[in-house]
């Protein structure tokens, strides 16, 4: 699975998880760390991300998108 993480998330995350053999992205590390949400949900699709990783009021959202991001 690949996996797109909004600016809620610090970017260490990428790493760990990348370090257990998943395949992530952070938005700051495409220059989008002030997207708004449907442009990061815009940038899973175009990305062909599997889902979308955020954190709103203290809570981990992740949102799945179909497979290809499509």
């Amino acid at each position: 699975m690949k996996l797109l993480l909004d600016q809620g998330l610090p970017r260490s995350s990428v790493q760990y998880l990348r370090d257990i053999g998943i395949f992530a992205e952070h938005v700051g590390e495409l220059g989008r760390s002030t997207a708004s949400d449907q442009e990061i949900l815009d940038l899973a699709i175009e990305r062909q991300s599997g889902a979308v990783v955020s954190v709103t009021t203290g809570r981990i959202r992740v949102r799945s998108l179909p497979i290809g991001g499509r």
